[in-house]
């Protein structure tokens, strides 16, 4: 059977199949709530709340408090509120929201969505092709098994792909961004990155000139030649090999500090407009770029 419960001070609920049979009275605080096998509503109260979905497609709510939120077996959506809160997806494909506080969230075995805000927030995919979206601050996100989409928004973030072929997106700041095991499509953003590729045969994607311009160089710390890839397909670059820039919008490499360089002229005065380092002295040909 389908409750709708509210934990608020003066709030009605529904439970039983009846409507408004049960009110809790001003002055009384519930801190917690075990949902039974319906899809069941939930509202949590000003203060922090241990609420449990159980078995059905249950609509959990913490509102106010550090609350502790967890969907059980369904597809569950949770909505955390103010606080610094922990969500818990478990079992089926579930929706994790919080955009408060500094949050905790793992969305469990299924296909899950999570979506944080601006605080300093720690991001679970766990089993399943998740997507996971970030917003500002400085996060933590860890897809796992799975083919999962990472998106970790402003902020100086870390995010590790798992297990899987995975997007990773790290958006403004300074990202380090991990791809792991799996055939990995990474993308640094604005901003100084760190970028990893890990096993497989990865992309590295490079939508704008500013995403690794000059002086804010990101770093490849293991491209792998005639396995992983480069994309500049978004600038329309000719490959120059190491010779010098010839005319617009030409692409050329060398060797500098033990390491190699990509240099990307846009404008034609010979002069790089965007680096991207390779860690180790690599040998490159135009085939390992997406051009």
């Amino acid at each position: 059977m389908d409750q709708r419960v509210d934990l608020r001070m003066g709030a009605s609920s529904d439970v039983w199949g009846l409507r408004g049979n049960l009110q809790i009275a001003p002055g009384t605080l519930i801190e917690g709530y075990v949902a039974g096998s319906g899809n069941d509503v939930v509202q949590g109260s000003a203060v922090g709340n241990m609420l449990r979905g159980g078995a059905g497609n249950d609509r959990i709510l913490g509102n106010g408090g550090n609350d502790s939120l967890h969907g059980g077996m369904g597809n569950d959506t949770l909505i955390g509120g103010a606080g610094n809160d922990r969500l818990f997806g478990n079992e089926g494909a579930d929706h994790l929201t919080d955009m408060l506080g500094n949050n905790w969230m793992s969305g469990g075995m299924g296909n899950d969505r999570l979506t944080a805000g601006a605080g300093r927030d720690t991001l679970y995919g766990d089993m399943g092709d998740d997507i996971i979206l970030a917003g500002a601050g400085d996060d933590l996100i860890f897809g796992g098994p799975g083919w999962d989409t990472i998106r970790a928004g402003a902020g100086n973030d870390r995010a590790e792909g798992g297990m899987g072929n995975d997007l990773l997106d790290g958006g403004p700041g300074r990202d380090t961004l991990l791809g792991q095991q799996g055939n990995d499509t990474i993308i640094g953003g604005l901003g100084q990155d760190v970028l990893t590729g890990g096993m497989g045969a990865d992309v590295f994607r490079f939508n704008s000139v500013a995403d690794s311009a000059r002086g804010l160089a990101d770093l490849i710390t293991d491209f792998r030649p005639g396995e992983d890839l480069i994309d500049l397909r978004a600038l329309n670059l000719t490959f120059a090999g190491t010779g010098p820039h010839d005319g617009m919008r030409s692409l050329r490499w060398d060797h500098m500090d033990g390491a190699t360089r990509v240099l990307v002229d846009v404008n034609g005065d010979r002069t790089p407009d965007m680096i991207i380092r390779l860690a180790g002295r690599l040998e490159l040909e135009a085939d390992h770029f997406l051009l």
